[in-house]
């Protein structure tokens, strides 16, 4: 049996309606629901607010920086989530729900990638306190108090960007193209190129680029091989746990983390750790695929 047989399970709804013009329109869809919920946000930011607060506030949200803006910008990732969900069922007249895989298998590999991500974390987490040198950002008695909302909302957000990338892009991209390299790095290249920052990332654009590459297609090939997105989001879901409420680098999306980082993202001093950040996920993939899985099956 082909190791992508899940797959052809999985892609299954989205070939009753696999016209080109249809994908197209829908990431049309998709983006104008995303854009619409930040627009929707700012507006009621502007309204709610007094004028001199909301200014500081629409910055923050600008820059993903701050506590209260960054619980924003998370939260408006329930329009990428909503968008990729309506492409599906109005471009594609299908199920929404179909977009998630087999509820079966969505909870038996999101749980077994979870546990298998958690415990890979509780060793290089520490290991990362031990040898980096970090400073305190969040008071932990205030980050304890923001878990009940921060950890549902990176749920959000690593869901939905799986929804769109992992769920409705890669799902269509496989029911009108046989080609597996379109469906499995396309995906890839676009949601590589949605975290391209120059203005922060400076020299070290290009390797950050190829780690957040190499994670869409262990993203792309976990969610072929189960037949469902619950490895990837489990996966996604604690990396980006570790990397906004754990240990962040200075900058967007680091206002809600317990520790900064001594570097920025532009420092050359950063480089090992990317190339170690890529080396810890191949290790995941290779575990999950090799050791996990046969035994899931």
């Amino acid at each position: 049996m082909s190791a992508y047989a899940p797959h052809d399970r999985y892609i299954a709804p989205a070939r009753r309606h696999p016209e080109l013009w249809r994908l197209l329109a829908g990431c049309v869809l998709l983006f104008a629901v995303y854009l619409g919920t930040i627009l929707g946000a700012a507006f009621a930011i502007e309204r709610l607010l007094p004028r001199a607060t909301a200014g500081i506030f629409l910055d923050g949200l600008q820059t993903a920086r701050g506590v209260g803006p960054t619980l924003v910008l998370l939260g408006t990732f329930v329009g990428m989530a909503g968008g990729a969900m309506a492409a599906a069922w109005i471009m594609h007249r299908r199920s929404p729900w179909s977009l998630f895989g087999d509820a079966a298998s969505l909870a038996h590999h999101g749980g077994r990638m979870l546990i298998l991500a958690v415990a890979v974390a509780a060793i290089t987490v520490p290991l990362a306190l031990i040898t980096l040198n970090t400073d305190p950002n969040l008071p932990i008695g205030q980050w304890a108090l923001l878990l009940p909302l921060t950890l549902p909302l990176i749920a959000l957000q690593t869901g939905a960007e799986e929804l769109a990338f992992r769920g409705y892009l890669q799902q269509q991209l496989a029911a009108r193209f046989a080609q597996t390299a379109v469906w499995l790095i396309l995906p890839g290249a676009i949601f590589a190129a949605a975290h391209m920052d120059p203005a922060t990332q400076g020299a070290n654009m290009w390797p950050i680029l190829a780690v957040t590459f190499g994670f869409a297609l262990v993203a792309a090939d976990l969610t072929a091989r189960t037949g469902s997105l619950g490895a990837a989001w489990a996966l996604h879901f604690v990396n980006n746990v570790q990397a906004i409420l754990l240990i962040a680098i200075p900058g967007p999306l680091s206002a809600l983390s317990l520790r900064h980082l001594q570097m920025t993202s532009s420092d050359p001093a950063l480089m090992p750790f990317i190339i170690l950040d890529l080396a810890v996920l191949g290790a995941i993939w290779l575990i999950y695929v090799r050791r996990v899985l046969p035994r899931a099956a």
